[in-house]
């Protein structure tokens, strides 16, 4: 009985608390569906955002029609510095159609230049909903972040259905 409880209670503090601290693993936001994994970088906390009202989104629909949203992740830590003492995180990004696994937006490496280390503790990756999206279909967002300069990376996806 002690199990199923303890169980039951981390399952719900895991859905209102998506934090992670260990340089590698995986976790699920419950409400949004928000995977990550992660290997070689500590993450704080990953999360959707409303990029306009700076909101955390709390549901797995978002708005059809030039809507911004961002996968985000925070207290990234653990990168391999480079000889100016700075780091270089990367950043890719890919949306795909769920029912035909035709791929809509393949962004390979798309953040540029080095960063202090306290400056790259934050990575988001901005999506815009529209053409060729349909409403009431399914999409896989997906944001890949890493350091350019070492092996850690963190993997993020999740399933939306344009509304």
């Amino acid at each position: 009985m002690n199990k199923i409880v303890l169980w039951i209670t981390l399952c719900v503090l895991s859905a209102f608390s998506n934090s992670v601290s260990a340089q590698s693993g995986s976790a699920k936001d419950l409400v949004t569906g928000l995977k990550i994994k992660y290997k070689g970088l500590n993450v704080g906390e990953y999360y959707l955002m409303d990029v306009e009202t700076k909101t955390k989104i709390r549901k797995n629909t978002v708005p059809l029609g030039k809507y911004k949203f961002a996968i985000v992740v925070t207290g990234v830590k653990g990168y391999k510095k480079l000889s100016s003492g700075k780091v270089s995180p990367g950043v890719d990004m890919y949306i795909i159609d769920v029912a035909t696994g035709k791929s809509l937006l393949d962004a390979v490496d798309i953040l540029k230049g080095e960063y202090s280390a306290e400056d790259a503790e934050i990575l988001d990756a901005y999506f815009t909903t529209g053409n060729p999206m349909e409403s009431g279909k399914k999409y896989l967002f997906k944001a890949r972040f890493y350091d350019k300069n070492g092996k850690g990376e963190i993997n993020t996806e999740v399933v939306l259905t344009a509304e």
